[in-house]
C-alpha cells in the first residue's frame, strides 16, 4: 500500500478510536470497560509500531537500519511503560500516581528516539553548514521552549510538589521540544528521496510529542484522566509511524532517479522556511503574554531575546555561505571559460582563442591612425601569423605510444612559450600543429627562425630521445596594405590561409624551416 492511503487509514483509526471514547463515555459505560479498552488500544498500536519499526529495519540493504533499530528500541520502551499502565490501571484497578514507572519507559522513548532521528541529520556538510545546522536547531528549540514555557512548563514549575517531581514534570516537555526540533530540522535537511518517508514519521512523532505535552499539563493542573479523548493524539501517532515503516523500501531508501530540478526547488523553497515557523508561533505567544498578561515573568522576555541573537547569528552564517558560494561559483566560471578557450593537454590558447585575438588585432591595427605607435611610421608588419606542423611526429607517437606523444606535444609547447614574448600568442590548433600571432613585431621571419631551432634540439621522454623538427609558414600584413575582408573570406582566415600555405612550401622545399608567403599582401588587400 502506498503512503497516502496508509496515513488516511492511520488518521482514520485514530479519528475512529477518538470517537468511540466519546460514546463510551456518553453512554455510561462502566469506568473499567472505557480504561480496558482505551489502554488495550495505546498498548496494540505503540507494540505495532515498535514491531513496524524493527522489521524496517531488517530489510535487506536497508541503509537506515541504525536509525529504524533506535526508534524501534524507543517504542519498545514505550511499549514497556504502557505494559505497566495498563497493569496498574486495568489489572489492579488503581489511580496511576505521577511519577511513577512506566514515566521511565515513556521517557526512554523519547531519548532514542531523538537519537534515530539525528541519525538523518548525519553528513560531512562544511563548517558553515553545520554552524547553520546548529543556529537553526537553537532557534527552533528556543522558540519551542518559549511556546512551551507559558502554556505548560510554568505551570509544572507551579504545581510540583517535590524536586523529583518538577524534574519530571519538567522532563515530558523539554524532550518533546528537543524531538520536535530534530523533527523540524530533519524534514528541512533530508535528501528528497527520503522526505516522504520522514513526513509520515515526523508528523506521528510531532502528534506524540503535542499529546504528551497535553498530557504534562493536565495532570500538572488535576484535569487529566484516562480514557478521554487525549488518547486518541498517541493511537494516532503511532499509527503513522508504524505507516512509515511500513512504506519504507529499499527503492525509497536507496539511490534513485533525481526527481526534476524545479520540483527540488520548489520543495526545498518550503522547507527552508519550517524552521522558522515556530518561531513565528513563539513570537506571537511572547508577545501576548507580555503585553496582555499583567506581571508576566521575565522568562519570556528573556527567551525572546535569546531568539532575537539567535537569528540575527543565523543570518550572518548565511551571508557567510552566500559570499562563499558566489566565490565558487565565480572561479567554476572561470575554469568553464578558460577550459573552453584552452587546449587541455599543453594549455596553450585553441583556435576558438587564437581567432579571437587575431580579429581583435586586426580590429586595432585597420582602426588605428597612420603613424601611430600601434604600427609605427606605416612600413614595419605589425601582424604576422605563424602556421607551425611537427616534421617527424607521427613517427615518433607510433614508435613510442600516445602517452610520450602526448608529452612530446607538451615539451614543444614549452619550448614555443620560451621563444615568445609576453605579448604574443601561441595556439595548438589541432594534432601536431600549432599557430602563433605577433601584434607588433618587424621581422617575424627572425621568430621563425627561432622557434625552429628551439624545436630542432633533442628532446628526452621518459628516457628515451626523440628527434623532430618544425615547418614554420609566415604571413604578414600591416595598415598600409588596406585591411579590407571579402564577404566570404576575412582578413584573418586570408593570413592563416597564407601562412599555412607557406607552411607546406616548407614542407615541400625538405622541412625543419621557415618560409615566408609571396602573395599574401595582394590577397589581404583586396579591392
Amino acid at each position: 500500500m502506498s503512503r497516502r492511503p496508509l496515513a488516511a487509514v492511520a488518521v482514520g483509526v485514530g479519528a475512529a478510536f477518538g470517537v468511540l471514547l466519546v460514546l463510551l463515555e456518553a453512554v455510561a459505560v462502566p469506568r473499567a470497560l472505557v480504561l480496558a479498552v482505551d489502554d488495550g488500544a495505546q498498548l496494540a498500536a505503540v507494540a505495532g509500531a515498535a514491531l513496524a519499526c524493527a522489521r524496517a529495519a531488517r530489510r535487506e540493504g536497508q541503509p537506515r537500519r541504525r536509525e529504524w533499530l533506535l526508534l524501534a528500541a524507543g517504542l519498545g520502551c514505550w511499549t514497556a511503560g504502557q505494559v505497566l499502565w495498563t497493569i496498574e490501571e486495568v489489572v489492579l484497578g488503581r489511580e496511576v500516581p505521577f511519577p511513577s514507572w512506566p514515566d521511565a519507559g515513556f521517557l526512554g522513548f523519547t531519548c532514542l528516539a531523538s537519537i534515530g532521528l539525528f541519525g538523518w541529520l548525519r553528513g560531512g556538510h562544511r563548517a558553515a553548514a553545520r554552524w547553520r545546522d546548529i543556529l537553526d536547531g537553537a532557534v527552533i528549540a528556543t522558540s519551542l521552549l518559549a511556546v512551551s514555557w507559558v502554556t505548560v512548563l510554568s505551570a509544572g514549575t507551579a504545581g510540583a510538589d517535590d524536586l523529583f517531581t518538577l524534574a519530571l514534570s519538567l522532563a515530558y516537555p523539554v524532550g518533546d521540544v528537543v524531538m520536535a526540533t530534530l523533527v523540524l530540522l530533519t524534514l528541512s535537511r533530508v535528501a528528497p528521496v527520503e522526505r516522504a518517508t520522514l513526513v509520515l514519521l515526523a508528523t506521528g512523532l510531532g502528534g506524540l510529542a503535542l499529546a504528551d505535552s497535553a498530557y504534562v499539563y493536565l495532570v500538572i493542573t488535576g484535569r487529566y484522566g484516562s480514557g478521554d479523548l487525549l488518547s486518541a493524539g498517541w493511537v494516532t501517532g503511532f499509527l503513522l509511524i508504524a505507516a512509515a515503516a511500513r512504506c519504507t523500501s529499499d527503492a525509497d531508501q536507496g539511490p534513485t532517479a533525481a526527481p526534476p530540478a524545479t520540483a527540488v526547488g520548489m520543495q526545498s523553497g518550503a522547507l527552508l522556511a519550517l524552521p522558522y515557523v515556530p518561531l513565528a508561533v513563539a513570537g506571537v505567544v511572547v508577545v501576548h503574554e507580555q503585553v496582555d498578561v499583567p506581571g508576566a515573568a521575565s522568562a519570556e522576555l528573556g527567551l525572546g531575546i535569546l531568539l532575537v541573537l539567535l537569528v540575527l547569528g543565523r543570518q550572518l552564517v548565511a551571508l557567510g555561505e552566500n559570499r562563499s558560494l558566489v566565490a565558487a561559483l565565480q572561479r567554476a566560471h572561470d575554469d568553464v571559460r578558460r577550459q573552453s578557450m584552452h587546449d587541455s593537454l599543453t594549455g596553450l590558447a585553441n583556435r576558438v582563442l587564437f581567432n579571437d585575438r587575431l580579429e581583435h588585432a586586426l580590429a586595432v591595427e585597420r582602426d588605428a591612425p597612420a603613424g601611430s605607435p600601434q604600427n609605427g611610421p606605416g612600413a614595419g608588419a605589425t601582424v604576422s601569423v605563424l602556421y607551425c606542423d611537427l616534421d617527424g611526429f607521427k613517427a615518433v607517437n607510433d614508435e613510442h605510444g600516445h602517452d610520450l606523444g602526448d608529452e612530446l606535444l607538451r615539451q614543444v609547447a614549452a619550448r614555443l612559450l620560451a621563444q615568445l614574448g609576453p605579448g604574443d600568442t601561441v595556439a595548438r590548433l589541432g594534432g601536431d600543429e600549432f599557430a602563433v600571432l605577433l601584434e607588433a613585431s618587424t621581422d617575424p621571419l627572425f621568430v621563425a627562425e627561432r622557434l625552429v631551432d628551439a624545436v630542432r634540439r633533442p628532446f628526452q621522454l621518459a628516457g628515451r630521445r626523440a628527434v623532430v623538427s618544425l615547418s614554420v609558414g609566415v604571413a604578414s600584413v600591416t595598415a598600409s596594405d588596406g585591411l579590407t575582408s571579402t564577404p566570404s573570406l576575412p582578413v584573418s582566415r586570408q593570413l592563416l590561409r597564407d601562412a599555412d600555405r607557406a607552411m607546406y612550401a616548407a614542407k615541400s622545399a625538405g622541412k625543419g624551416r621557415a618560409m615566408v608567403a609571396e602573395h599574401v599582401r595582394p590577397a589581404v588587400a583586396g579591392s
